[in-house]
């Protein structure tokens, strides 16, 4: 019989900092621009592709801008779509065992007017992509009636299984309190991922997406007076129920899953007694699994009981041992030293992680997470102003006594929520965090892959070869060890002995 070691080895690895201008002009039905309050901009898809020279990722981008109109000062907004192709300088071979994580985020985004109907805007991204390639090793487990044990080993392991990513629209109505003003028009709407949680089935993973929706609206009270318009700004919980499907998704599995929702497309309708309280927006967003599995394998080989010695080849081999699942809520408070001299006030704070990387420190492991924090207020003049910062964020997630460099850690983090306040000058913003995953440890054991037939003239062991020998009457360690090049100390090591005192009824490892 054999046993196989399974894992995933990676095939490629390619990441890359880019950007573009754009140049856009106002529809005519829109007033032109007085100043510009904030732009938007976010990766509705991205797909890498392989052109037969390297690989190539395209992203569709969606840009836009809040702006003040010269018409009466009202607020609007305007997005455009456009399409990009950023060379990733290496190529890769897939087939049906490899999955390709593509990953793709905006790091800044700025505009500026150029005339009253033309603004261009400038969009930096971040794109890696990681290919895994599902592997497995044989290893040798024979036996017969005599149950001579060689090796035994046993070690509680870990299997990641990294999932497509698969995408998602979900329709979803948000009603106002009668206490909050009514729509007139939506100006901007956005969604952040808040967290997932996960349960598995035979092939099946149900999760319960929450997400919270923010949302800029002119009210309809003042729709009248141009000169009197006030704007609303609300936030809402929203849970979302979905389903994925993989034959590698076993009942019991640890599972994660990162969401990441683009832009909703917002309309207002009319409820039952004629007033615009209720708000519609399809969610659009992807859905990116991680599967871990905890298991017990017990590595056994088994000798040969002939009469003629057997060479057991051994190979080392580097296992994923399972050392700890993580689950807990972190909160941080971080100052954002950005340009808020224009901010008095701050009416929403959207914070969205953008990347996570894995550093030690102390003996500690912290996630570093780079956030992109947006803020939306009022100036000292009352008028409607916002900006993005990016900080970094340093997220405790293991601690003891030495934390090694073998630790792999398999880390989802989520914002439960964030909050800023402004005050003398600086903003400072409250994150809560989430931290889901499992810390690995990688460990090298050797396995058998092959027994091979030793002659009578094969007296010296080969390289890497275990040698089983048979002890005959007359052996003493003293004769062994000079037959295979070796030193006693080493046999009796090697094989537990209590003394140089052999047997001919057992067997002797000779390394």
């Amino acid at each position: 019989m054999q046993q196989i070691l399974s894992g995933e080895a990676l095939v490629f690895s390619a990441k890359k900092d880019s950007g573009s201008e754009f140049e856009f002009i106002l529809p005519e039905y829109l007033p032109g621009i007085a100043r510009i309050i904030k732009s938007v901009a976010c990766i509705e898809n991205s797909v890498i592709r392989n052109d037969g020279t390297q690989a190539v990722f395209e992203l569709s981008l969606k840009l836009g801008i809040i702006y003040s109109s010269d018409f009466g000062g009202k607020i609007k907004s305007i997005y455009f779509h456009e399409t990009v192709s950023v060379p990733m300088g290496a190529s890769f071979e897939k087939d049906e065992n490899t999955v390709i994580i593509p990953s793709a985020f905006i790091s800044s985004v700025s505009s500026r007017p150029l005339s009253t109907r033309k603004f261009a805007t400038s969009c930096s991204y971040h794109v890696s992509a990681i290919a895994l390639k599902e592997t497995s090793r044989e290893m040798l487990d024979e036996k017969d009636g005599s149950e001579i044990c060689a090796l035994k080993e046993k070690h509680e392991l870990c299997r990641k299984i990294t999932l497509p990513e698969v995408f998602f629209d979900h329709d979803v109505e948000i009603t106002l309190d009668q206490s909050e003003p009514g729509v007139n028009e939506i100006i901007y709407a956005d969604t952040v991922f808040l967290g997932a949680t996960c349960n598995t089935y035979e092939s099946r993973i149900d999760f319960d997406g929450r997400f919270m929706v923010h949302i800029l609206y002119e009210t309809s009270e003042n729709s009248t007076d141009s000169s009197t318009s006030s704007y609303e700004i609300i936030s809402r919980p929203v849970t979302v129920k979905q389903s994925i499907e993989d034959d590698r998704i076993k009942e019991g599995q640890n599972a994660f899953i990162y969401l990441d929702a683009a832009f909703p497309e917002p309309s207002v309708s009319f409820d039952p007694y004629g007033e615009n309280k209720i708000i519609s927006l399809s969610l659009s967003f992807s859905a990116s699994p991680i599967i871990l599995e905890k298991y017990t394998a017990e590595i056994i080989t088994d000798a040969f009981s002939e009469k003629h010695s057997t060479s057991p080849v051994i190979s080392e081999t580097t296992l994923c041992s399972a050392k700890n699942v993580i689950s807990n809520s972190v909160n941080i408070s971080e100052a954002i030293r950005g340009d808020i001299r224009d901010l008095s006030e701050v009416s929403d704070c959207i914070a969205k992680i953008l990347s996570v990387s894995m550093e030690i420190s102390d003996a500690k492991l912290f996630a570093v997470a780079k956030c992109l924090v947006s803020v939306l207020g009022a100036n000292s003049s009352g008028e409607l102003t916002g900006f993005d910062s990016i900080v970094t964020l340093h997220i405790p997630v293991y601690s003891e006594n030495a934390v090694s460099g073998d630790i792999i850690p398999e880390i989802i983090l989520s914002l439960s929520s964030c909050s800023a306040a402004v005050k003398e000058g600086l903003l400072t913003a409250n994150f809560d965090i989430s931290v889901n995953g499992m810390i690995t440890e990688q460990k090298k054991v050797g396995i058998v892959t092959s027994l091979l037939p030793i002659g009578e003239e094969d007296e010296v062991k080969k390289n890497n070869e275990i040698v089983i020998y048979y002890p005959s009457a007359g052996d003493t360690l003293w004769s062994i060890a000079k037959k295979y090049s070796t030193n006693p100390e080493t046999i009796i090591k090697t094989n537990s002995l209590e003394n140089d005192t052999i047997s001919s009824k057992h067997i002797i490892l000779i390394p």
